[in-house]
């Protein structure tokens, strides 16, 4: 997860009148393993990342999130 990402993501929600925010990276890993027959037949990895964006203007607030983590998108 990039710590500039986050920081311009504040610096940007800031600029657009923010009054409060907040910006959350979550990496998950996941291991599955199959069986046939009583011999282990394969093992797959992933690794998922996603942003959460609480962003808040007065009284209203809104709450986004993403698995596209392109800084272009943000």
């Amino acid at each position: 997860m990039d710590k500039n990402l986050a920081e311009d993501l504040i610096k940007r929600l800031k600029s657009k009148g923010a009054d409060q925010c907040d910006v959350m990276f979550l990496k998950s890993q996941s291991i599955s393993s199959s069986q046939r027959l009583g011999k282990l037949e394969k093992n797959e990895y992933s690794t998922s990342y996603e942003v959460g964006i609480r962003c808040i203007i007065g009284k209203k607030q809104s709450i986004i999130s993403s698995s596209n983590l392109k800084k272009k998108i943000f």
